[in-house]
């Protein structure tokens, strides 16, 4: 089967019409194979075409990861505003979700053992410092967190964890901390809030652990 044909058919069709309703927008040449965003490059798609456009080009280039990624995400809508109006059958989930394992263990074993240098680390440190959160933004996580349920652990899978853990770290180093590590933590701490629980009126600072100690948690509630 020529796929290529197929998906430069479907991409023409797309540039001479104009859709009415729900549509996506879809890089003909992608980005991850050095496509733009101009709008020579850019067509719109009904959500089955894009599908069918994206399970074609895995198909076309098969070795470039980031076309499969793409496809996955549509596989599994992200958001309830993700319009679906394409059927995906079991075998060909069970056929992509091999080929995911497969790609994020490779990724493992490439990062396996591998060494951040300091060039790296200051260069994360620069990207997390412009990154704004905006207050909607955190009154979403916020609410998102407040909203989840606690996974039931029976006694079974407590036992587990507990074995899991016991002896994890023996034989490892202790992160050395300097003296002025030491004092920035100590303001940091210093400079919390502090939180009170109303039903026994304990004071703490930490808030993970006053959310997991007190308030629903508290044993005088």
């Amino acid at each position: 089967m020529n796929y290529q044909k197929i998906h430069d058919a479907i991409i023409e069709r797309a540039k001479t019409r104009q859709l009415e309703g729900y549509k996506e927008r879809h890089h003909i040449i992608p980005r991850c194979m050095g496509g733009t965003d101009n709008h020579e490059n850019l067509v719109e798609l009904t959500a089955r075409e894009h599908y069918i456009v994206h399970k074609l080009l895995c198909a076309i280039h098969p070795h470039i990861d980031k076309l499969h990624y793409a496809l996955w995400r549509m596989m599994n809508p992200q958001n309830k505003n993700h319009n679906r109006s394409y059927n995906i059958s079991s075998r060909e989930y069970q056929n992509r979700r091999k080929i995911h394992q497969e790609k994020i263990r490779n990724i493992g074993l490439l990062n396996k053992g591998r060494v951040v240098t300091d060039k790296q680390k200051e260069k994360i440190r620069k990207a997390r410092k412009l990154q704004v959160i905006t207050d909607e933004t955190k009154k979403k996580i916020s609410n998102t967190l407040i909203n989840k349920k606690k996974p039931h652990r029976t006694e079974e899978h407590r036992k587990n964890l507990q074995k899991s853990l016991l002896g994890k770290n023996k034989g490892k180093p202790k992160p050395k901390r300097t003296n002025e590590h030491c004092h920035k933590l100590s303001l940091a701490l210093k400079m919390r809030p502090e939180i009170i629980c109303p039903f026994c009126n304990l004071i703490g600072k930490s808030k993970s652990n006053m959310n997991r100690y007190h308030f629903d948690n508290c044993k005088y509630k």
